[in-house]
């Protein structure tokens, strides 16, 4: 039996602990019933805590059992009455709107209307730039050479495009990333450390497939399903960073901790081999995880509390876009490397064989064809590759973790002042001078 119950589109959703693919990520981050909530509030309920700091089982649940919650023209779809103890205040929440909804149809208050600017050529210069910058790391050295016109044409591109961007949002009255930002210090810092994060967490994950697909045997589903020990890492301590954060206010260490946790689970993927195990190989997708917990989102909500409440939104999204810039730039960087470790390990265990792996990548099904002895060749080979993908993303999560030591930790924005910390939590965040 189905029960319907009034639900508010994203805003049910994070209370409830259900995760929609329309939710985004910093939305409840910026306002929740019409007021700015604190981000020392954050994580400290029984739902809350399911927030976005949730969705890395949600993304990993759906696939495999199957969603039986849908969140539909404002019903939220129930399988069983248990249900609605989940989502005991989305009617709660329903009914203040309709309140609202009244209210203002019945009240004649008085209309005050806000001009805004919005910046459509500083939009259509990042978009250019973005996308000459994830085409040159992208074709570079496959499908074209470094040196090729295509590759030199599109990097002129994208500088020229970063520079015209960068004069336009000086002078714009309503800027899409507003350049002061970079002057407060643990943005910037958020910022590099996102990119770092991207470049070594993308990048190196690109190629796992191949290697759990071919080495281990795995079809295209189970691959996805090894990943689950990772996923549940990320969450433990993700649940983990949130209480801690939202009961002590303290949160320097955790993006520190989870750059050396994260650092250690590269290490121990570095080590996989022809003979490794499903089972080893999860172990260490829990430590990678566990280390990922403490830093992925962690990195939002110090980006949150380093700004300005009106900055919320636009320091989220930049946070994520770096992060994004980072992990198309490592799909490059350790393809390059992954193609060339590959090609080497092939050609030396099988100087007479002519095996094309066209760009770094071989066909699993047509590896399964393969002969028994000629297999295990490129199945030495494929781990070789993949072991040097890890080993380079390690310097990375070194460099990740030098910046988060650096971070100021700032008092949460609402967080109940200790004696003779008032001013501290009122304090302007620390700007580079």
């Amino acid at each position: 039996m189905s029960w319907a119950i009034p639900s508010t589109a994203a805003h049910s959703s994070a209370r409830s602990g259900t995760w929609s693919a329309e939710h985004p990520a910093d939305a409840d981050a910026t306002e929740r019933h019409g007021r700015a909530e604190p981000v020392a509030e954050r994580g400290a309920g029984p739902g809350q805590q399911f927030d976005e700091r949730a969705q890395p089982l949600a993304v990993q649940r759906a696939p495999v059992l199957g969603t039986r919650e849908a969140v539909h023209r404002g019903l939220v779809l129930v399988q069983h009455p248990k249900h609605l103890v989940a989502l005991h205040d989305d009617a709660h929440i329903a009914a203040e709107e309709l309140t609202l909804v009244y209210l203002a149809r019945v009240l004649k208050l008085p209309l005050h209307r806000t001009e805004h600017k919005i910046d459509y050529l500083g939009a259509a210069l990042l978009a250019v730039a973005a996308t000459a910058i994830v085409l040159v790391s992208t074709w570079g050295g496959t499908q074209y050479a470094w040196g090729s016109g295509r590759i030199i044409g599109l990097g002129a591109v994208a500088v020229a495009a970063t520079v015209a961007f960068l004069l336009v949002e000086a002078r714009a009255t309503e800027p899409m990333l507003p350049l002061r930002l970079f002057r407060n210090r643990n943005f910037s810092l958020v910022a590099g450390l996102s990119f770092l994060v991207g470049l070594a967490m993308f990048g190196a994950f690109t190629f796992l497939p191949l290697y759990q697909q071919t080495v281990q045997g795995a079809s295209a589903t189970v691959s996805g399903l090894l990943l689950t020990p990772m996923m549940v890492g990320v969450m433990v301590t993700s649940i983990i960073a949130g209480q801690i954060t939202s009961r002590t206010g303290r949160y320097k260490m955790l993006p520190v901790a989870g750059s050396v946790g994260m650092g250690v689970g590269m290490f121990l993927l570095s080590m996989l081999g022809v003979a490794t195990t499903r089972v080893t190989s999860g172990l260490f997708f829990v430590v990678l995880g566990l280390g990922m917990g403490l830093l992925m989102q962690t990195t939002s909500l110090m980006a949150q509390n380093s700004v300005e409440l009106k900055d919320i939104g636009v320091a989220s999204s930049s946070r994520l876009f770096f992060q994004q810039i980072g992990g198309s730039i490592g799909v490059s960087v350790f393809g390059a490397i992954f193609a060339r470790r590959l090609t080497d390990a092939l050609s030396a265990q099988l100087p007479g064989t002519q095996i094309h792996a066209s760009g770094g990548q071989l066909n699993p099904a047509a590896v399964a064809g393969l002969p028994p002895a000629v297999r295990h060749d490129v199945f030495f080979a494929i781990a070789h590759a993949i072991d040097g993908v890890f080993i380079w993303s390690i310097p990375a999560m070194v460099a990740a973790f030098v910046v988060a030591v650096f971070i100021k930790e700032i008092p949460l924005r609402g967080k109940a002042d200790a004696p003779g910390e008032g001013a501290a939590a009122d304090a302007s965040p620390e700007l580079v001078h």
